[in-house]
């Protein structure tokens, strides 16, 4: 007879997890429904518009994109070598300098450079922002 009765518990209790009219469940389909929608709403507009300075993030990712591109695309449709290499030499060398100088500064908080001591010694300078700043 007690077995009759936790057979009966047992189902009923299944009945209620397994219910799809159940609260419970609609609440976590509902949640695991809007975190998909979270990850979708993701884009590389959205992460560009976030950032704390959208035009430098633009113009870091366009200096990196035309790079590649360029290496890609102009080696295929001049028949020049030579112009192509110049372009993505300057597109490279515009990307470290975007980089370098204003990412970095900026976005990240970081800048170093080179100074050359009057005995020839080379000194590499490093400077961050105050971490209290984050």
């Amino acid at each position: 007879m007690n077995s009759d009765k936790r057979t009966q518990q047992n189902k009923s209790s299944d009945n209620k997890i397994n219910n799809p009219n159940d609260d419970t469940n609609k609440n976590n389909i509902n949640q695991s429904n809007n975190n998909q929608k979270q990850a979708e709403e993701i884009t590389m507009t959205n992460f560009i518009a976030k950032a704390s300075n959208p035009l430098i993030c633009l113009f870091t990712i366009i200096f990196k994109i035309g790079a590649i591109a360029s290496f890609i695309l102009l080696d295929i449709f001049v028949s020049n070598e030579a112009i192509a290499y110049l372009v993505v030499i300057i597109l490279s060398a515009a990307d470290f300098w975007t980089t370098k100088n204003i990412s970095g500064r900026i976005l990240v908080g970081l800048r170093w450079w080179n100074e050359v001591k009057e005995n020839g010694e080379e000194v590499w300078i490093f400077e961050s922002k105050n971490e209290s700043k984050f």
